[in-house]
């Protein structure tokens, strides 16, 4: 069963319809860009086997990509220092 054209589009709200193509296309990544462990590392001033440590017990999410190398994200990791903070007000 086919829908013609013009019916579809009055179907649809105009809103729906407006695209914006000066954005990259990075599906289910988000916006944020994925970082090395040792970007990771220099960004939060924290040795490798600190945050592979983390890794391991799934503290921070990691990503795999085909490679076998690890991705983190630095919202995963700052998520995780300020849910380990400890004292204080929070």
């Amino acid at each position: 069963m086919s829908v013609p054209k013009n019916q579809l589009l009055r179907s649809v709200a105009p809103a729906q319809l407006e695209l914006n193509f000066d954005l990259p296309f990075r599906p289910l990544l988000g916006h944020e860009p994925l970082l090395t462990i040792a970007e990771a590392c220099a960004v939060f001033n924290l040795r490798p086997h600190i945050l592979r440590r983390a890794i391991k017990v799934k503290t921070i999410p990691s990503y795999r990509l085909g490679n076998g190398r690890i991705r983190l994200r630095a919202s995963d990791i700052d998520a995780a220092i300020e849910a380990s903070r400890g004292g204080g007000e929070k």
